[in-house]
């Protein structure tokens, strides 16, 4: 066989078993049959006829296997969540909970998964009404199943602080950021927050951090300047120690620190 034959011979394979499309895209449109060059539109077509009512059957059969899915209606809501499409989202993570809710066996850990990422989409939308239950919800099922120090749990506890925080509601954010704080260091073999000397931070530091910094703004709320300032300054020293460092979040903590002083010279404390 010479390069001509193998390309008759390639395209009366395609034609036959309705592959041509193919041979089209990765060989480009030189066909040497005469008056065929166009039947790869009936390959496509064929093709439509044979596969469509297997994809029909396999959404049919979803309906059997509800926690297959769940898991496909969750994981389609967490990339809408990653491309901004927060109203969309929304809807699959309903529907993935809704069907959580029917089964008479369902997973704790995956509801509360489930029920923890929906809130935190609807506190993008600023619904916080509906993310609170959901958080709360989250929040103890993960702890239960998973414990306190799970990543899960901390997620979940670490939205509902932010709601409280975003709400105006900062003694009661406090106490969840400082438990989400003390189980985050625990986690990394930790009892206290890295000062600023020392050896570059992995990126694993770098939620220490922002902890910190949430926890100072609360505290500032408050008006309790010398637990904001010691926090503030502490989320300083450790984003300055990170490998890959973040200017602008690093510039959040340091014009919090600025609010510190501010706000203390105003009020007449500290």
């Amino acid at each position: 066989f010479n390069g001509q034959d193998l390309s008759v011979f390639g395209r009366t394979i395609g034609h036959l078993f309705f592959l041509d499309n193919f041979f089209t895209a990765f060989a480009g449109q030189y066909n040497p049959l005469n008056f065929t060059p166009h039947l790869w539109t009936i390959a496509f077509e064929e093709q439509i006829y044979l596969f469509m009512p297997l994809l029909f059957m396999a959404v049919v059969g979803l309906r059997q296997k509800p926690e297959i899915q769940a898991r496909l209606l969750h994981a389609l809501g967490r990339v809408y969540q990653n491309l901004g499409l927060f109203e969309e989202a929304t809807t699959e993570m309903e529907r993935a909970l809704a069907v959580r809710q029917r089964l008479a066996t369902d997973d704790p850990v995956a509801h509360g998964v489930v029920a923890s990422d929906l809130a935190w989409v609807l506190l993008y939308r600023n619904e916080m009404d509906r993310a609170e239950p959901l958080f709360r919800q989250a929040v103890a099922t993960l702890t239960k199943t998973k414990g306190a120090a799970a990543e899960e749990t901390l997620s979940a506890k670490n939205g509902l602080a932010s709601l409280m925080s975003m709400g105006d509601r900062p003694a009661e954010a406090e106490p969840l950021m400082r438990d989400l704080l003390a189980a985050t260091l625990a986690n990394l073999g930790l009892r206290e927050p890295p000062g600023p000397s020392g050896p570059p931070l992995e990126d694993k530091f770098r939620s220490v951090g922002i902890q910190l910094q949430n926890l100072g703004a609360v505290e500032l709320n408050l008006g309790r300047y010398d637990d904001a300032h010691r926090h503030f300054t502490q989320a300083v020293a450790v984003k300055s120690r990170l490998a890959k460092r973040n200017p602008g979040s690093l510039a959040n903590s340091v014009e919090g620190l600025g609010k510190v002083a501010l706000f203390a010279h105003f009020r007449g404390g500290k």
